[in-house]
């Protein structure tokens, strides 16, 4: 499966008002946005910090098509650039195991799925690979917050969270 582009990906957009809108991306599209840097995450370091069985739960979750929670974005434009970057406000655990996994640095044990254990994105067929990027998660993003916004959706996260 080519990684550039999936045929059964449809997008929705739900507005709320010129600043926070819901909508459901693929995994191809964090995926390609990483690729072009146009969304701040250092993968490598998140990864890091994450247990084997976290990972293995959100690949099973993806790998069987269960609703993973939802992840929070700011989107910043840069108008010199003519580009929008993407922050993470809550979720980069998940996109972190998402990157990793879709960039076969991930083997998969018979924890997270005995029918792929011992397989790397790589290894899997083009069916299941196209499964996997299309994958939808669901986003809430707030475009061009201020510093402060970000403090308040921080702390209304941790306290959601308490």
């Amino acid at each position: 499966m080519d990684k550039t582009s999936c045929s059964n990906y449809t997008n929705v957009e739900v507005d709320y008002g010129d600043k926070i809108s819901k909508r459901i991306y693929s995994v191809l599209d964090f995926l390609n946005w990483y690729n072009s840097n146009q969304i701040d995450i250092d993968y490598k370091e998140s990864i890091s910090t994450i247990t084997d069985e976290e990972i293995y739960k959100v690949i099973s979750c993806i790998i069987h098509r269960v609703p993973l929670p939802q992840i929070i974005l700011t989107l910043e434009t840069i108008p010199d650039e003519l580009k929008i970057i993407r922050k993470i406000i809550y979720g980069e655990k998940l996109i972190a195991i998402i990157l990793s996994f879709v960039n076969s640095e991930i083997v998969l044990n018979e924890f997270s799925d005995y029918l792929f254990a011992g397989y790397r994105y790589d290894d899997l067929s083009d069916r299941i690979k196209e499964n996997l990027l299309t994958y939808e998660l669901f986003i809430t993003e707030v475009k061009d917050s201020s510093r402060n916004q970000k403090e308040i959706l921080s702390n209304m996260l941790v306290s959601y969270a308490d």
